[in-house]
């Protein structure tokens, strides 16, 4: 079983977009429908007032509420974080001595044929 592992997972940032977005859509469902509802003479239009109000309140506690966890990242995807950075800090520290390392040697091999 292969199974894929992003080195770094969103955690869940793609949600504030899109309930924007749903929420927006609904905004405007309910302006149509009270637009269409009034062009059309229909008596109990005016009932959709509350319901406007509820989506708004709706739209303001919802984000409040899913605020916070969405700025902190969880703990274990913090550490698998911490973890993905500290094996690409050592990697490139390897790397930057293996250079160096070839660099002293070459600079000693043509020290030495000079002499």
């Amino acid at each position: 079983l292969y199974v894929y592992r992003h080195p770094y997972e969103g955690a869940g940032t793609l949600w504030r977009q899109v309930f924007t977005q749903v929420m927006v859509a609904v905004y405007f469902f309910v302006a149509v429908m009270g637009c269409l509802l009034g062009i059309k003479r229909f008596e109990a239009a005016l009932l959709l007032t509350p319901l406007a109000v509820g989506v708004l309140v709706f739209h303001a506690l919802a984000g409040r509420l899913l605020e916070r966890p969405l700025t902190l990242p969880a703990s274990r995807e913090a550490a698998a974080m911490d973890a993905y950075t500290l094996q690409q800090q050592q990697q490139q520290q390897q790397q930057d001595d293996e250079e160096g390392a070839a660099a002293t040697n070459n600079n000693s091999r043509s020290s030495s044929g000079a002499q």
